[in-house]
This record gives structure tokens, C-alpha cells and sequence, in this order.
């Protein structure tokens, strides 16, 4: 990675998110770990203040590293992340922003999830924002599709973020049709016709999705959308259609229509993971105690950790013991102990779910799954 880079969030998870690997790149591995962590505004006059927030947010991380390493290292990591804020665009800002810095290098990550403002000093990276962001439905692409037109949405919940305008969408079919008589009747050639045209399509939707890779609905008629999803080239990414003609359709009239698919889409998630807390309660599988979590981990033994979107625990970590705060308040040389799990989790190749607060609170924010 480069000593100064914007990263996309698949790049950051590839960079930061030790799954299937043991340990960290070597260009990113150091001494200590930066995370400043800011929500951030989309539009004007807004975003304004993004840059502010940043440079306090910065200033704090500039105190906090003097208080752990020598003025020559802090100037090092201060010239990295400097050089990072040089790269920021905030007039093209998401709904947060994370930049990750050590002595080796400063990375900024554009997200499209809330976040709360956060500067973190400390032997890992915070990379719960990416894991959110890499899981979070609440903002989503709107496909239009029809043989005629092809319209690129992106909205959050039932709000429009922005409907794209440029050289790519709205896409018009000016090529792929057909008006030979001997052809129209030829079922098999209109269909490949069409196919080609949303083949092309979703190449072009293909940047966008890279860039910020979110959920996707499409809208159209049944057979429509049918093909569409089968030319995809990231049909994983699909949650759900709604159905109709909607080429010339008006934001405020299709986004209620496309949140009620987002809706049902979280209901089953969340239904989905509730079934598997239940089923690891029965068969003895399910652990929620801090300590037996923290040691489970060690061994490798988790499948799945689950845990929520906002839960913190604060303590020390031993070398085979935690030694929580009490009541969870921070002392002053707690650090946040999810993070030392989440990275041991991530080693060790389980899985790590991010849930709603009150869905995980029964299980005191945090609760384990056992491979065995």
C-alpha cells in the first residue's frame, strides 16, 4: 500500500481486515495504531465543517500519541496523516469518514454508515466502522430497467441520496433493439438483444459498486428484472425488486416502494441471526460470559461473534486474563478490549456479526458461538 492513499471499502478490508490472514501487511504493521473515526455530510453547506472536525479530531490523536512515543516518531505519524488530509475531498464526502494511520503509512476511507466521533491511539485499528459499513442495508442502489432506459439510484432508507447524471446513467438503449420484422419474431433475438444491453449496463454499474458497495434493488417489470439479475456480475449483492414500469417514475414515488423491499430484506437478517443465537443457547453452544468469550478466542474456538453496533468494553488485557473496569466506565489506561477480540477473531478465521444494541443487550452487548 501506498504511504499515503483515499482506499475504497473493499481495498480498507482487504488492508485491514486480518480474515484468512495471520497477521497484518507488512506496510501496515507498526508500532502503534491511529484510528480517527468522524460522521460527515454529503452536501452543502454542511460538509463545510467536516475538515474542522477532522483537524480537532487530529489534534487530540497529536496528544494522545505524545503521551505514548518520543517527538521524532510522533512527527512521523503526524506527517503521514497530514499528507492524508491533503487527499480529502469534502465536497464529495459519504455519511463518515476513517482515517488509519502508524509510522508507515496514513490511509482515508469514505463510509456510508453513522458513526460516532471517535480518536483512538491503541495497540489496533478500530475497524468496526468497516465491518458496519461492509453490513449495513440502510443505503442501497435503486436499478430502473426496462428494454428502453436504465436509471442508477442511490438512496438511504427512504431518502434520496442522489440519482447519477453523467456520461454512464441514465443509460438509453440506442443500439440494442430491434425493428426487422423476420427478427421481432424471433423471440430468442429481441431476448439476446436485451441481454447485451443490460450486459453492457452493469459493466457500467460495475465502478460504482467497487467504489461503494452497496445492497441492490431493481425495479421493473418481472421478466426485466429477471435478466437483469442474471447478467450481474455481482448478483450478491441483490436483496430484493419491486415491480412495475419506471422509467420516468419520480424519486418521491419510487423510494417508498424500494424501502418497503429494504425493510422486509433487515427483518430477515435480524430474524435469520436471532435463530442462530437460539439455536447455540440450546445445544450449549452460546457464551456471553467477558471472560470465557476472551479465552475461547485465544484457543481459536469461535464460529461466529456477535456483538453490538455500539458496545464497548473497557479494561486491560493480560497475557491470559482481562481485567474489566467495573461497571464498564473507562479508566484511564483501559483500553477497548472488542477490538483486541475482534482482531483475535479475525485470526482465527470466525466470523463477526455487528447487530442492533437492544437485540444484543440480553447478552450484555456481546456473545460467542463455538465452533465445538
Amino acid at each position: 500500500m501506498k504511504k499515503y492513499e483515499k482506499l475504497s471499502l473493499n481495498e480498507a478490508i482487504d488492508n485491514f481486515v486480518v480474515h484468512h490472514k495471520k497477521k497484518l501487511p507488512a506496510d501496515i504493521q507498526g508500532k502503534i495504531a491511529v484510528s480517527v473515526i468522524i460522521p460527515t455530510h454529503r452536501i452543502a453547506p454542511d460538509n463545510k465543517q467536516d475538515s474542522i472536525n477532522l483537524k480537532n479530531q487530529v489534534t487530540e490523536v497529536e496528544k494522545q500519541l505524545h503521551e505514548k512515543l518520543d517527538k521524532k516518531e510522533v512527527a512521523v505519524i503526524m506527517d503521514h496523516i497530514k499528507k492524508a488530509q491533503e487527499l480529502i475531498d469534502h465536497s464529495h464526502n459519504l455519511d463518515s469518514l476513517v482515517l488509519y494511520a502508524n509510522e508507515n503509512f496514513a490511509a482515508v476511507i469514505k463510509l456510508p454508515i453513522t458513526v460516532k466521533e471517535e480518536a483512538i491511539v491503541g495497540p489496533h485499528f478500530d475497524v468496526r466502522p468497516l465491518y458496519k459499513a461492509r453490513q449495513q442495508r440502510s443505503t442501497y442502489y435503486i436499478i430502473t430497467v426496462s428494454r428502453h432506459k436504465i436509471r442508477l439510484i442511490e438512496a438511504v432508507n427512504n431518502r434520496l441520496i442522489k440519482e447519477i447524471h453523467n456520461q454512464d446513467f441514465p443509460y438509453e438503449n440506442t443500439e440494442y433493439y430491434v425493428t426487422d420484422p423476420e427478427k421481432l419474431a424471433q423471440d430468442s433475438f429481441e431476448e439476446n438483444q436485451i441481454k447485451e444491453f443490460f450486459n453492457v449496463a452493469d459493466k457500467r454499474f460495475k465502478k460504482y459498486l467497487n467504489e461503494n458497495p452497496l445492497p441492490i434493488v431493481l425495479a421493473g417489470d418481472t421478466k426485466m428484472t429477471a435478466y437483469y439479475k442474471g447478467m450481474m456480475d455481482n448478483n450478491r449483492m441483490y436483496i430484493g425488486s419491486i415491480q412495475g414500469s419506471f422509467d420516468q417514475t419520480p424519486d418521491h414515488e419510487l423510494l417508498p416502494q424500494t424501502y418497503y423491499v429494504v425493510q422486509q430484506f433487515m427483518a430477515e437478517v435480524e430474524k435469520k441471526y436471532q435463530s442462530v443465537l437460539d439455536a447455540a443457547q440450546s445445544n450449549s453452544t452460546l457464551v456471553s460470559d467477558y471472560n470465557e468469550i476472551f479465552r475461547l478466542v485465544n484457543q481459536g474456538n469461535v464460529k461466529t461473534l456477535f456483538i453490538g453496533e455500539n458496545f464497548r468494553l473497557n479494561g486491560i488485557v493480560g497475557d491470559n486474563y482481562l481485567d474489566l473496569s467495573p461497571n464498564n466506565e473507562p479508566r484511564e489506561t483501559d483500553e477497548d478490549i472488542t477490538l483486541d477480540i475482534i482482531e483475535k477473531v479475525e485470526q482465527n478465521d470466525g466470523q463477526i456479526i455487528f447487530l442492533p444494541d437492544d437485540m444484543i443487550s440480553s447478552y450484555q452487548g456481546m456473545a460467542l458461538v463455538k465452533r465445538y
